[in-house]
């Protein structure tokens, strides 16, 4: 029986808030950390090598996904010859290991059942649909039945990423997690969290977010590890009393003709002292909008977040003590 070991890993997290997933590692596994690289970009990755059990990986808050570096290649050429190494690279693939880890991690995995998706980038001669054909008899070789379209069991997750010259084959562990988009999916999972971990909040400390979660309107209110409080309302006109909110989170469109009238109501809803996010596409056009309203705001940070894959800024202001706003 192999006792070959799978000791790779890579964290994927929302591009911009690649510091604080790096934070959140080190606070879990400390120097059990090796090797740490991080590529910044649209999608923000960690890579690094731990003996720490994957299990431990799970618990991290502020990652969208986390994967097993199952087999990688720095030799792959644009041409046949590359599709021929990436496919190498599967048969090399230490299947035993992998079969290991998946269980380790998820009680009810089908070891016999592969979902495989495949993402290239660069000027190749060869196409995903030629990767996924060439993959197809290996892995049906290898005694795994190949999942189409969704399914209700736990299949091995694997990962083929074709970067230029690299390709990297993964084993996701745990479920994927939100993505990290405010407007499509509301403040939950990894967004919320993050900005959780970027402001030192307790975990008792309540967070709103607007809209809710595949809607238009509404807010959720969560604190960590308990079931959030979903509130339906619109952005402009908040079912709450005066600053009642620690932190609220908002993507406010700025186009819109209410923008002015959603300021001043978010800001109203806010305790003083506490903090207000706001993630907005054109940072430029929120900071004059915020000038010419005069509301009692101070910026804390601005930092980039990128909501599928266009950059975008997140403002984090603190509520200031003003009369005018508190007696309106």
């Amino acid at each position: 029986m192999s006792t070959a070991r799978i000791l790779e890993y890579q964290l994927s997290c929302i591009g911009g808030l690649e510091d604080v997933a790096i934070d959140e590692l080190h606070a879990s596994l400390g120097t059990r950390v090796q090797a740490l690289r991080t590529e910044r970009g649209e999608v923000g990755r960690l890579y690094f090598r731990t003996e720490a059990s994957p299990r431990r990986l799970l618990e991290l808050c502020c990652p969208t996904s986390v994967e097993a570096v199952a087999a990688q290649a720095h030799d792959v050429t644009v041409g046949q010859p590359g599709l021929q190494r990436v496919l190498r690279c599967l048969r090399g693939l230490p299947l035993d290991a992998v079969r290991r880890l998946a269980a380790a991690c998820d009680r009810d995995i089908d070891l016999t059942s592969v979902d495989l998706r495949v993402s290239m980038h660069g000027a190749h001669r060869f196409c995903t649909s030629d990767v996924e054909a060439g993959c197809l008899p290996i892995l049906q070789e290898a005694g795994l039945q190949i999942c189409h379209g969704p399914t209700t069991s736990h299949p091995l997750r694997l990962i083929i990423r074709i970067r230029g010259k690299r390709v990297l084959i993964t084993l996701q562990l745990g479920p994927r997690r939100p993505s990290g988009d405010p407007q499509k999916e509301g403040w939950v999972g990894p967004a919320a969290n993050s900005v959780r971990r970027l402001l030192d909040l307790d975990d008792d400390l309540p967070v709103a977010g607007a809209p809710l979660p595949g809607s238009a309107h509404g807010l959720t209110i969560a604190r960590s590890g308990l079931v959030p409080v979903k509130i339906s309302a619109k952005a402009d006109c908040l079912p709450l009393s005066t600053g009642s909110l620690p932190v609220l989170l908002l993507m406010p469109r700025l186009d819109h003709d209410d923008v002015g009238r959603q300021l001043l109501e978010a800001v109203r809803v806010v305790t003083p002292g506490g903090v207000l996010g706001l993630l907005v596409r054109r940072g430029e056009v929120l900071v004059a909008l915020l000038r010419n309203l005069g509301l009692p705001l101070e910026v804390m940070a601005t930092v980039p977040f990128y909501v599928r894959r266009r950059r975008c800024a997140l403002f984090l202001f603190e509520r200031l003590e003003l009369l005018g706003i508190e007696s309106a």
